[in-house]
């Protein structure tokens, strides 16, 4: 959207819903005063608010009260000139959901606004919130089995499809003093390790069955 579209006195409010609404983005229009003047649907979904909420004062779309505090202050002191820094923020989620956490980017119109109504600044906005809620479980989840297994009275290994090691781990590598060497481990062939041609050693035949599908 150009900056001669969203002037006040010439913006169709249709063009800019239909522009905000072609991104993946969250993306909010902000006018001098702190005004959200548009949002598009992404903001909604994010929110839990229809678009007529979203359209507030931008401090109160933040999430924590330090953030409504800082935002505020800052189109309070630089109304003239709304700045571009310090416009990063957790999202509220109407929901019960608790904050979004929003990688923002900020942008003013390249050329000057066309009035006290115009759009003094664009931000658009990863919501990264799932993804970084998946990421902690997935860690939380490896921390858990990795616990599991260093407790097993038993040395739990992974091949590649040749058979050498790739990772190991288990309780009987301190039995056997192998954890201080556990690169000297990866790498290695089960058939070497285990000192055996034999395919079907009891630890080497459920490998090749596996790999025979």
């Amino acid at each position: 959207v150009t900056t001669a579209e969203t002037r006040g006195d010439g913006l169709d409010p249709r063009v800019l819903r239909a522009a905000l609404d072609a991104s993946h983005l969250l993306v909010l229009a902000v006018d001098h005063e702190g005004q959200v003047v548009a949002a598009n649907e992404a903001v909604e979904h994010a929110t839990g608010l229809p678009r007529d909420q979203c359209e507030r004062p931008l401090w109160e779309l933040a999430a924590l009260p330090d953030e409504r505090k800082r935002l505020r202050a800052l189109f309070s002191a630089q109304k003239a000139d709304a700045p571009a820094a310090g416009l990063f923020f957790h999202l509220i989620d109407a929901r019960g959901g608790g904050p979004r956490v929003v990688n923002w980017d900020v942008r003013r119109p390249q050329e000057p606004d066309g009035g006290a109504d115009g759009i003094a600044l664009v931000l658009s906005g990863l919501d990264v919130t799932d993804r970084l809620a998946a990421e902690r479980r997935l860690h939380e989840t490896e921390v858990f089995q990795r616990q599991i297994l260093d407790r097993l009275p038993a040395i739990v290994w992974t091949t590649d499809k040749d058979l050498r090691i790739t990772s190991s781990s288990g309780g009987d590598l301190l039995a056997v003093e192998l954890r201080s060497s556990q690169m000297e481990l990866v790498g290695a062939s089960l058939f070497s390790y285990l000192g055996t041609d034999d395919a079907a050693h009891p630890a080497i035949a459920p490998h090749l069955r596996a790999l025979e599908g």
